[in-house]
């Protein structure tokens, strides 16, 4: 599973070729600028709303209609940066072990498949720009399709991107690989007729999923593996008509508290960039690097900590790993150790609050963002506590040493530069429980301390630091929304051919025995976090099975938090897990090194896993306490 890869810089087009790629250059950078926009003026608006409702209580009641246009924007204009930049999730551990030249064919029949379905998305928004030109927004009458434009818009730069890598493959393959992938839809249209009737029963199902599969062995990117998942039963069963898609697509991020996203993963960008992380392991080392193992405990806290501030995978862990893998090499820890933990302990950290996990599934399921927020804290302390008994084991095996402790005067000093890091997270989950913010209003607030902390406190951000850390919020959450958006035709094309039924049937058959249920639900989920990584796995199954757990008497806010660790496991599970693979980039490990180390810790995760679905207290004890029990 890749989520980028670092390449070097491509050659210069020449010809036409040039001329087309200057085009998408220049395009780039008016995308650039429209995401930064959208990104900037939103924060402003939300920002306005509290302000205008603690001083004049008067909320600006046309934000919830401007966030609808920037998500839009960041969604899908985002989403084609992302393609761009490499950045879209996509499997590609199969297809980077294939020969070269078929290597070439696998890439570039994806790259037709994108301009295929790109375009096809574009075309069939157009109704939806016609109608909306005549229907106006109720609170800032405007004309609906500016709601809309931004997906046709994206959709139109994925089909320009995927030209560009086409017209850089070799000439025979990429006119060869087109003209076979046309021939082969042009003979399933044709034959229709011939095997329609077949497709209306179960085989749709096994149909859309054995492509899907082959799709993503392909390295087609998720999200469109998703989406061709979606036209493939639309056009075997003729239920719905290709707008279908456009619609589902922008609707999935038409709620409010998507928004949150690139604001938490802003808020984390800064902090690592600001040298908050550093402040902060840097405390924690004073305080517990003395121990057996210390440098990995501080990592493991740090962790647990930083994964509260930020709410983004990738910035806790190049927070966190970059200032503590040379301190722990330093102490003479391996590569691979050092990958191991900080794997191992981004697992633990998917239900910290505020986790883009916990947002995610919120957003998509009935399920409240505070009451999840408060359900993730104590498994992720049961799998914290887990990881560091067998670190502190593995090092006292290995002979590993102690060093002195630290002096009260260096403690004092590193706790006070980690004092305003370190408020953060009381901040973020104080506001939501209080019920005084929403987690979209309260992760605003969180990138502005986070600014005002390293530009003016700290001063490790400059102008430069600030605008690399806004394109790369950009394209992280231009992929991470354009998963949820993708899903939504997916998810609606299983709900219409009743997999959920399906799913409800398999399990009365099995007796509605929970504990059968939840076990089944961690190693199926396993399975798929590590094929779809955890967002889109959750956006896809978590709607399916949160029913079918309630109806069968889990409580909700549990099954929502084994759904997030075991899809968190998976996408750190070897060979394909990505989380692995950024792990290693981090530390400057190999995938051997990190495998032979991770493993252990993976196993004492599952345990723990288990134990957190076998006791449903650590789940709803605090949810309970703070009267946000389902």
């Amino acid at each position: 599973m890749a989520l980028h890869s670092d390449t070097l810089p491509q050659p210069a087009l020449t010809g036409w070729r040039g001329m087309f790629e200057q085009v998408n250059r220049r395009t780039e950078v008016l995308a650039d600028g429209a995401v930064i926009v959208a990104l900037l003026g939103e924060l402003v608006v939300v920002l306005a709303t509290v302000v205008g409702r603690a001083l004049f209580d008067d909320s600006l009641t046309w934000g919830q209609e401007v966030a609808h246009i920037a998500l839009t924007v960041i969604t899908f204009i985002g989403g084609a940066l992302a393609y761009r930049r490499n950045y879209l999730l996509s499997l590609e551990t199969i297809t980077k072990r294939l020969p070269p030249t078929w290597r070439s064919i696998a890439q570039t029949t994806s790259e037709w498949v994108i301009v295929a379905v790109s375009a096809m998305i574009a075309i069939a928004s157009w109704p939806l720009l016609a109608d909306g030109w005549e229907q106006q927004t109720p609170i800032l009458l405007i004309a609906h399709s500016w709601l809309v434009l931004p997906l046709t818009v994206g959709m139109t730069l994925f089909a320009m991107q995927a030209l560009e890598n086409l017209a850089r493959r070799p000439t025979m393959i990429a006119l060869g690989s087109g003209l076979a992938l046309g021939v082969l839809v042009a003979a399933a249209l044709l034959t229709r007729p011939l095997w329609h009737q077949w497709m209306q029963g179960p085989h749709i199902i096994e149909l859309v999923l054995g492509l899907f599969l082959i799709l993503l062995v392909l390295g087609l990117p998720i999200a469109f593996a998703l989406v061709v998942g979606a036209i493939l039963f639309m056009f075997s069963t003729g239920v719905g008509s290709m707008v279908v898609l456009p619609r589902q697509m922008d609707d999935a991020v038409g709620n409010f508290i998507l928004l949150s996203i690139p604001f938490f993963v802003l808020a984390g960008l800064i902090m690592a960039y600001g040298g908050l992380g550093s402040r902060i392991a840097n405390f924690i080392n004073a305080l517990i690097g003395h121990i057996r193992s210390g440098p990995l405990q501080v990592m493991i806290v740090s962790m647990y900590i930083f994964s509260g501030l930020s709410g983004s995978k990738v910035a806790d862990m190049a927070a966190v790993g970059t200032t503590m893998s040379d301190m722990a090499r330093q102490r003479g820890y391996i590569r691979g150790e050092i990958a191991a933990i900080l794997a191992a302990s981004a697992v633990m950290g998917e239900t910290v609050p505020p986790s883009i996990a916990i947002l995610v599934l919120g957003s998509v399921t009935t399920l409240s963002i505070a009451s999840l927020f408060v359900a993730g804290i104590l498994p992720a302390v049961v799998l914290a506590i887990a990881i560091m008994a067998l670190a502190y084991f593995r090092a006292r095996r290995s002979g590993m040493v102690t060093m002195p402790r630290a002096r009260a005067k260096v403690i004092v000093s590193t706790g006070v530069h980690a004092f305003l890091p370190l408020l953060l997270p009381v901040i973020l989950v104080g506001g939501v429980l209080s019920g005084i913010t929403t987690p979209t209003e309260i992760s605003a607030a969180a990138v502005v301390f986070g600014a005002i902390l390293a530009g003016l406190v700290y001063r490790e951000a400059d102008r430069a630091t600030f605008m690399r850390t806004l394109i790369e919020t950009t394209v992280m959450s231009g992929m991470i929304l354009f998963i949820v958006s993708a899903a939504a035709p997916f998810t609606w094309a299983m709900a219409i051919a009743r997999v959920p039924d399906a799913v409800a049937t398999l399990v009365a058959a099995a007796g509605n025995e929970r504990w059968l249920f939840l076990l089944g639900t961690i190693v199926a989920l396993i399975v798929m976090g590590a094929l779809l990584e955890s967002l889109p796995a959750l956006v896809i199954f978590g709607p399916l099975l949160l029913p079918v757990a309630t109806h069968i008497g889990i409580d909700p806010l549990q099954y929502g938090i084994v759904l997030i660790i075991s899809m968190g496991w998976g996408a750190f599970a070897p060979p394909i897990g990505v989380g692995m693979y950024v792990a290693c980039v981090i530390t400057g490990a190999t995938v051997e090194e990190i495998t032979r180390n991770l493993l252990p810790y993976l196993a004492i995760l599952l345990v723990a896993i288990v134990l957190v679905a076998m006791v449903p207290q650590i789940s709803t004890l605090l949810p309970a306490l703070f009267g946000l029990a389902n």
